[in-house]
């Protein structure tokens, strides 16, 4: 019984490893592009501004 946790165990952990990795990267990946888009619309915003004064 032992060895059968402890394989689940070995088997569960770099699984739980390779899915943190793919969540840091698509959460990086995400927050990279709001973080884009927030500058693209605030460099409109700023070129609408000087426009009209």
């Amino acid at each position: 019984m032992e060895s059968l946790i402890y394989q689940i165990i070995a088997i569960l952990f770099p699984i739980s490893i390779l899915f943190l990795i793919a969540w840091f990267i698509s959460t990086s990946l995400k927050k990279s592009k709001q973080l884009k888009d927030i500058e693209q619309k605030l460099s409109r915003m700023v070129k609408s501004e000087t426009k009209e004064h």
